[in-house]
Formats: C-alpha cells, structure tokens, sequence
C-alpha cells in the first residue's frame, strides 16, 4: 500500500475508519468527543478507575465517520490515566506515547497498537502505585484494611482452600513465604507484596480480611 498523504480526504477516511476498527477490535470504547477529537479508552478490569486513552487524531465527518484530522494537526497520543469519577480525582498514570501519522497506513496502525500495548503494560505494572496514590477513598481504604498479619492471612488462605485451592505452586510458596515474614515481623519483600496485591484483587470476589 502506498503512503498516506494527509492532503488526501480519501486517504484520511481511510486511515480514520482503520484506526476506529482497530481500537473497537481491541476492546475499546468511544468516550465523549474532546475538543471534536474522537477519544477510545478501555478500563482496567481490576481496576476500573485505570483506563487507557487514546486521542485518535481523528473527527467525524458530515456522514457520521471518521476521518483523520489533516497536515500539521496533532499526533496519536496514548496514555494512562487514573479517574474517580466520584472524587473527580483524574492523575496521569503513564506519559502520552505519540505515534506520528507518517508512512503506509498499515504501519501507521501497526505503530498505535504496539503503543497501546505497551502502556497498558505500564499501567498494569503501576497499578497498586496508582491506587495508593490517587486514591483517597473506597478500594484504598479497603485495602489500608488489609493487615500484613498471620491472622488476616489465615483467613485469606482458608478463603483460597475453600475456592478448591491455590492456582500454582509458586502461589502456595509465595504465600508460604508471606506467611513466614508475617511471622517474623518482617517488611513484606517480592512474595509478601505479591500475595497483598491479590489479597486486594480478592476483595471484588468476596474475600474479607
């Protein structure tokens, strides 16, 4: 395919519908319009106040369809963002990554959707760092009153056992070794994180410490 040419009203539909059809295929949803700009997010199922956001460049035409903004307008951007909508709390999670509409479409395409995976990677990774920081109520105070104690991680283990146990090995071993540091006072390292991080993932499943 050859270049796209943002002089080109054919090329920019083209490259609008194809962007749209991307993003929709990849769980995407349309939000509300910014500035005319058609924005895409997708929640974190975790957590639904992390989303992803993607400023599309793009706008609607008379016909109701998208359409590539022309030369010199801004690039692709996608983000990561945290929103409260019942605090209106709204932080950056992960910098704006640009995708810069410049070569075949194709590739163009190519470039947003490596972009989207890698900053929902990034958010993921920043996903318990976000909560704490952001967030002032519900899920944080919810976790706030999550003890690193034998006690609350005894019950967190029946609660597994009861569920038909745990899902691998290297779970059973990161919760033994919780346990042990729980035990011996010590600050949760790599293991005890990862079983507080689920321990908090399990309240939305009916786990209560």
């Amino acid at each position: 395919m050859t270049k796209y040419d943002p002089d080109s009203l054919v090329d920019r539909g083209a490259l609008g519908r194809r962007l749209v059809a991307r993003l929709e295929a990849c769980g995407f949803t349309d939000a509300m319009p910014a500035r005319g700009e058609l924005v895409f997010t997708r929640k974190d199922k975790r957590e639904p106040r992390l989303c992803v956001v993607v400023y599309t460049s793009c706008t609607l035409d008379a016909d109701e369809q998208p359409v590539a903004r022309p030369r010199g307008a801004d690039a692709i951007r996608v983000l990561a963002r945290f929103e409260d909508n019942r605090t209106g709390v709204r932080r950056g999670v992960v910098k704006p990554v640009r995708v810069f509409r410049t070569g075949r479409p194709e590739d163009i395409e190519q470039r947003m959707y490596e972009a989207m995976r890698s900053v929902w990677a990034e958010m993921t990774n920043r996903r318990a760092w976000a909560v704490r920081k952001f967030s002032s109520t519900g899920r944080e105070e919810e976790t706030m009153a999550i003890k690193f104690s034998l006690s609350t991680l005894g019950r967190y283990g029946d609660w597994i056992r009861s569920r038909g146990g745990f899902a691998s090995a290297k779970d059973a071993d990161q919760f033994e070794s919780a346990c042990w540091q729980a035990e011996h006072r010590c600050a949760p390292d790599y293991d005890g994180r990862c079983v507080m991080e689920r321990m908090t993932a399990a309240l939305d499943e009916g786990f209560r410490p």
